[in-house]
């Protein structure tokens, strides 16, 4: 299983590439959602991890924008974490949501569980 993370916060990107890589899947790291778009044009991912805060476009932009090129599930994942925001995350087309921290020993499997 193929992932892009999209963070720009390095300890973030190392935490969710280290479990996820230990879990056997292939990690790519984009630091902003133009970035990410560019890894979008040459490469295919199973799944897109995506911060809402991101400098220049953000996560709910990158959404927006991504969705009407690519059908790979995309799944929020902040530190901005409460009821309205999940609702407001499933509302605006992300396919699943997880608060930061992640947990460390179930987060792998939750991912594969909402992709497959």
């Amino acid at each position: 299983m193929k992932i892009l993370v999209i963070d720009d916060d390095p300890n973030s990107q190392e935490v969710l590439s280290d479990i996820l890589s230990f879990a056997g899947m292939v990690v790519e790291i984009a630091a902003t959602g133009e970035d990410a778009i560019t890894l979008l044009h040459g490469n295919r991912y199973d799944g897109i991890l995506v911060d809402f805060k991101l400098p220049g476009i953000d996560g709910w932009e990158f959404l927006a924008t991504i969705k009407a090129i690519v059908t790979t599930p995309c799944i929020a994942i902040t530190v901005y974490d409460n009821a309205t925001m999940q609702d407001d995350a499933m509302q605006a087309g992300f396919d699943g949501y997880f608060a930061k921290p992640v947990n460390e020993l179930t987060f792998a499997q939750d991912l594969m569980h909402l992709l497959t």
